[in-house]
């Protein structure tokens, strides 16, 4: 912590680590205009994506009718609750699918869950049944009973009970999301996202020349940002302005 700013954290960017601020902005895909901004000082997005979907909502008195958020939203936590607050999200599974192709033939993803029968069969076709709940984490224990007679035991699990398979307790708000994946038209919409968002960004870093905060203190610094949305909306809203093409509702 810096004496004299103490709201920033100390975050990795592509110059390495540095005290700092994680700016946030939502962005309308056929506007390209910002509808929502923040500024945290959490390292990571993991627990932005819900806080600014509410900020929408608040402008508009509706979130969009699908909002796309790259890899760094994931969190079974915020899409839990996205879907309780009947927020529609897509987020991108790219850090997820990477794991797993990393993580060999007996990573977690490969074995299938039935619902019915409250079990998972592994790819061997062994069965993990229930075993217990962590009540502090909520998360349900599954336990495979055949492991001693295993000829892969080792290779899929050190545990020297057999290997356990932890089920999140927001299992079913990622398994929606898997199963949006599975959709074309929504694997088409998260392709958009780096067109939608990215030139937001690229618009106050080059053109407008903002690369820091020249304040200190969240207090400051989310005024500050709000302008510097502000000033890209309005390098976008000009042109249109000037050629007679924006439309007042």
């Amino acid at each position: 912590m810096h004496p004299g700013e103490r709201d920033a954290k100390v975050m990795k960017n592509h110059e390495g680590t540095r005290l700092g601020y994680n700016s946030q902005a939502v962005v309308d895909s056929k506007a390209g205009l910002i509808v929502a901004a923040d500024v945290t000082n959490e390292e990571n997005d993991k627990r932005q994506l819900v806080p600014m979907l509410e900020r929408v909502q608040e402008e508009f008195g509706k979130a969009a009718e699908e909002t796309v958020a790259d890899a760094g939203y994931w969190s079974g936590d915020q899409l839990t609750k996205a879907d309780q607050a009947q927020f529609p999200v897509i987020v991108s599974l790219d850090e997820i699918e990477a794991r797993r192709e990393s993580a060999g033939p007996y990573n977690s993803s490969n074995f299938t869950y039935n619902k019915e029968k409250d079990r998972y069969i592994c790819p061997r076709g062994e069965r993990l049944t229930y075993q217990k709940t962590r009540k502090e984490m909520g998360s349900r224990v599954y336990r495979c009973r055949s492991y001693r007679h295993c000829s892969v035991r080792w290779e899929c699990s050190k545990e020297r009970d057999g290997r356990g398979i932890e089920q999140s307790p927001h299992y079913q708000a990622l398994q929606r999301q898997e199963e949006k994946h599975k959709d074309e038209a929504k694997r088409n919409l998260l392709k958009l996202r780096m067109r939608t968002v990215e030139p937001v960004f690229a618009c106050a870093k080059e053109l407008l020349g903002f690369r820091r905060y020249t304040v200190g203190g969240l207090d400051k610094v989310r005024p500050q940002w709000w302008f510097v949305c502000a000033l890209v909306n309005l390098v976008r809203i000009y042109p249109l302005w000037k050629a007679g093409e924006l439309e007042f509702n």
